[in-house]
């Protein structure tokens, strides 16, 4: 009987282990999580923005020759000496 409890004394010893060394993980785990998360929604609002700078830049580009265009037909012959 007595070796039966200093087993189960080890063996609930070692799950006591266990369960601290797979606590460490699963913190270190939501750390790793939470720095890649933080970095990775700073990124998309990095990208995001740039998506929109890129677009009205875009925008601006069409915008831009068909307003030259109309412009040029409107100019007399005298505008353009």
């Amino acid at each position: 009987m007595a070796e039966r409890d200093h087993e189960n004394q080890s063996t609930i010893s070692q799950q006591r282990r266990k369960i601290a060394r797979q606590r460490e993980s699963l913190l270190a785990l939501k750390q790793r999580y939470a720095e890649s998360d933080q970095r990775f929604q700073g990124e998309n609002v990095r990208l995001t923005e740039e998506y929109r700078r890129v677009t009205e830049q875009f925008k601006d580009l069409q915008v831009g020759p068909a307003a030259c265009q109309a412009s040029a037909s409107r100019a007399t012959p005298l505008d353009a000496m």
